[in-house]
């Protein structure tokens, strides 16, 4: 099963990469593997190591939809889903 997760802003810049695949049946299984592809991403994706809960400071949207208004981490996935990745945006 592929996933295909793309980072932004200095997620981007922590795993030199922007596009990434991965496998998994849920988005935590995704977020994991990319965790263990990209350590410099550790605790930046989850509140704790258990990881249970996601980072305050992370959204991730799948097919265009925040997982926060699906399943959260249990969101299921299938081949060629794609999750986007984003550390918080600051501005004034």
């Amino acid at each position: 099963m592929s996933i295909k997760i793309k980072l932004f802003a200095n997620l981007a810049e922590r795993t030199g990469e922007d596009k990434i695949e991965v496998s998994g049946k849920n988005v935590k299984e995704a977020l994991i593997e990319l965790e263990n592809k990209h350590p410099a991403l550790e605790e930046k994706i989850f509140k704790d190591e258990n990881k249970q809960e996601l980072s305050d400071s992370i959204t991730v949207i799948k097919d265009g939809r925040n997982i926060t208004y699906l399943n959260g981490l249990k969101t299921e996935l299938k081949d060629g889903d794609k999750l986007s990745v984003f550390p918080p945006v600051g501005g004034g």
